[in-house]
């Protein structure tokens, strides 16, 4: 069954006779598990456990004669990354132009599915859920009672007074109970008592619904969003398996979290306490739960953990210690200062948040080699039919020298082709752009001088990945 052409039908449609669609929120920026987490490459793309990929990981475990090939909804500056992934293992990739949260991501999402007779199971991309039997019988069980609820959401029992998560509260039914209410990542305080109470679960950010209930929702209670998402949804550019989301209304979305705009709103909500091992990998407490450590001696509550080859850490005599090495950069926090952690990163400067290695790309990567106040030297990697945008720059010049592959160059009105070992220069203010035409990629080095280096020296005048 194609998911993106499915012939609506007047007769009712059971989940027996359709297969529920995941839906995989991709775009987020996991700071919260710096350094390993870097804005250029965050953790749902990184190995956080294993050898895959957090969302590699949510994609398998999306498999089974339960599903529809699953649709990821994630940021244009992650395709990179996508383009790495078995593309089996999904049916399409919704590509933002910037990230507008996940009320945004969902509601685009299901105007963008043409049966909203459907069932949508909306997963974020970072959970570690081990027991997969045990994860398709728990949707079983919520889809054999999804009729009796606008939506399904799942609840995990907390383990402790976490200030991470969410927090919802129920009606003491097992396992589905009614939901009273919602409540945002609470203070220390505030989750204690929640705990003590015995009826609050830490909310999963796990939701199942029709397709058709959310969007009537929507329509009754905000009818300005709805109506500008179904307009986002009607100008978008599809590219095989890609959906490219190109309306001009969509920087102008509110950012706005799924659970204020829509569940908060909602009076029929189910939800089913999961009693098996479940995990957000939001931060590195979670991690460290859920992970091994590397050597540890004479420590107590501590943990360690190189990501980085060649590079072993060891910790002696420690107690509360948590020592993270990743992307040649180390953290050494006290286990109850983890919370902080996210503030910490926020007030200081850009460098801590990115990595000094490669610096990824819609059109494939690129890598400073050198960088001093008034010259910067990068290698460029342009992948098979990758395209920079025709751009200026008002404050540096470029000049760039092949070294493998050719490249297809355009300066102002001129068109090249240049071969390894030829170059070009760009001045101030002429527009410029390159592609790569052929089945290997292209190498370049580009040497910028001027005053002004950074990143957002740039002026945007055409985009294939129409980023803004």
């Amino acid at each position: 069954m194609n998911l993106w052409n499915i012939r609506y039908s007047e007769k009712r449609i059971t989940f027996r006779m359709n297969k529920v669609i995941p839906l995989i929120l991709a775009g987020g920026s996991g700071t919260r598990l710096w350094p390993l987490s870097q804005v250029n490459k965050p953790k749902q793309y990184q190995l956080v456990l294993n050898n895959q990929m957090l969302l590699t990981q949510t994609l398998n475990r999306c498999q089974s004669n339960l599903f529809e090939k699953p649709v990821i909804s994630t940021n244009i500056k992650h395709k990179p990354f996508i383009d790495e992934i078995d593309s089996r293992l999904y049916g399409k990739v919704i590509y933002e132009q910037i990230g507008k949260n996940t009320a945004a991501s969902i509601l685009t999402s299901c105007f963008l599915n043409e049966n909203h007779d459907a069932y949508m199971l909306v997963m974020p991309s970072d959970h570690y859920i081990p027991n997969i039997d045990y994860f398709n019988h728990a949707l079983r069980s919520c889809l054999e009672s999804i009729d009796e609820f606008d939506v399904i959401t799942f609840g995990i029992k907390p383990k402790y007074a976490s200030t991470q998560y969410g927090y919802i509260k129920i009606k003491n039914n097992f396992p589905f109970a009614a939901v009273e209410s919602f409540h945002e990542k609470p203070s220390s305080s505030v989750a204690k008592e929640m705990i003590d109470s015995g009826n609050h679960l830490w909310n999963s950010g796990m939701f199942l619904f029709k397709i058709s209930k959310i969007l009537k929702q929507v329509k009754q209670t905000d009818l300005d969003i709805y109506d500008k998402l179904f307009e986002i949804s009607q100008k978008v550019k599809y590219c095989d398996k890609e959906i490219h989301i190109v309306s001009e209304l969509w920087p102008q979305l509110e950012n706005i979290s799924f659970d204020v705009a829509v569940m908060e709103k909602i009076q029929n909500i189910g939800c089913y306490q999961y009693q098996k091992h479940w995990a957000d990998l939001g931060d590195w407490k979670s991690v460290s739960d859920n992970s091994r450590s590397d050597q540890l001696i004479e420590s107590q509550n501590s943990f360690v953990k190189s990501y980085d080859r060649n590079h072993e850490v060891i910790g002696i005599g420690l107690k509360d210690i948590l020592c993270i090495v990743a992307n040649q950069k180390t953290l050494c926090i006290n286990k109850n200062k983890l919370n902080t952690l996210k503030a910490i990163l926020s007030n200081n400067e850009k460098s801590f948040l990115t990595s000094d290695k490669k610096n990824y790309k819609p059109w494939g990567w690129y890598e400073s080699l050198i960088k001093l106040p008034n010259y910067q030297v990068k290698i460029l990697h342009v992948n098979s039919n990758g395209k920079l945008s025709l751009q200026s720059h008002n404050q540096r010049s470029e000049h760039w020298i092949v070294i493998e592959g050719i490249a297809q160059v355009k300066k102002n009105n001129e068109t090249f082709s240049l071969l390894r070992g030829q170059s070009i220069f760009m001045d101030k203010k002429d527009k410029h752009t390159l592609w790569n035409e052929e089945s290997v990629p292209l190498k370049l080095v580009e040497v910028q001088i001027g005053d002004y280096l950074e990143e957002d020296d740039i002026v945007r005048y055409e985009d294939v990945y129409d980023r803004v």
